[in-house]
This record gives structure tokens, C-alpha cells and sequence, in this order.
């Protein structure tokens, strides 16, 4: 491994929403961020943030580039997180998962992320998944120490 790469080990999606903004350099609000991932190991190779459309009609262009730049790059995997509330992000998200989708990429995980909890657009199961979310404490992770740390 090279000396100037960190890994940081998650065991969680908590744990990934608390590294996002090590990765970004900022915590992102009404935005969605694009966590390319490699599908041998399951390593982060890179992380992309788009503004959330103001406008949900607009979120079918905004998908459209995605999809260009993921095909562009030759990229197969990524996790997908929202930021903000559901009637801001869950049009965008499925205008991307469409694009995605049809572009043959794999969506690893589909996440909303709002005041500390959230929610999955890919687990159907109440049980792990409850509609009121899933709540997660940035200040606790393991992960987001280290990703300080790194």
C-alpha cells in the first residue's frame, strides 16, 4: 500500500456517512454525493457531490450527466447518499437509479441521510430498514475518528 493512502475500515453505513465529509473536505447539505467503489474490495476509488436540483424536474439532467461521466470513466460500482429531505432528494435518486440502472452500473447502496438518521432506497425490510430511519452519531464512529486521524 502506498505510504501516502489511508484505510479506513467500516463496519457500519453509519460509519460511511461519517467519513463523507473527510472525503469531501466539507459536510454536504442538499446534495448528492457519488461514492465510486471498487468491486473486487469494496474500496472508495472516488467521490463525486452534485447540488440537489431546486427543481425536481431538473433531476432527470442532472442523472443524465451522471450516467455520463460514470460510462465515461469506465465505472461499474458506487454507493449513492442524498442529502437533505425526502422530497428534495428521493426525485433525484430515482432519476439517477433509472440512468444507472440502464447504464449497467451496480448500485451498491441507494441512502437519504437527514438530522442524523437514514434511510435506504434499496432495503425493503422494516426490520433493518424502519421507515423512521436509522439513527447514526457522527461524533461516535470509530471510522470517522480514524478518517480525523488519516
Amino acid at each position: 500500500m502506498d505510504s501516502d493512502k489511508v484505510r479506513v475500515f467500516l463496519d457500519e453505513l453509519g460509519d460511511l456517512i461519517s467519513v463523507v465529509p473527510y472525503l469531501l473536505g466539507f459536510h454536504p447539505a442538499l446534495s448528492l454525493v457519488v461514492l465510486v467503489v471498487n468491486p473486487a474490495d469494496g474500496a472508495v476509488t472516488a467521490t463525486i457531490r452534485f447540488d440537489l436540483p431546486d427543481d425536481a424536474a431538473d433531476g432527470p439532467e442532472l442523472a443524465q450527466q451522471l450516467g455520463w461521466i460514470m460510462t465515461g470513466n469506465n465505472v461499474t460500482d458506487v454507493l449513492l447518499i442524498g442529502y437533505g429531505p425526502g422530497s428534495r432528494v428521493t426525485p433525484t435518486m430515482d432519476a439517477v437509479c433509472r440512468v444507472l440502472r440502464d447504464r449497467r452500473i451496480v448500485i451498491v447502496e441507494a441512502l437519504r441521510v437527514q438530522e442524523g438518521r437514514y434511510w435506504s432506497y434499496l432495503c425493503l425490510d422494516a426490520g433493518c430498514c424502519p421507515p423512521e430511519g436509522t439513527r447514526f452519531d457522527i461524533t461516535a464512529s470509530k471510522a470517522a475518528a480514524s478518517a480525523v486521524l488519516a
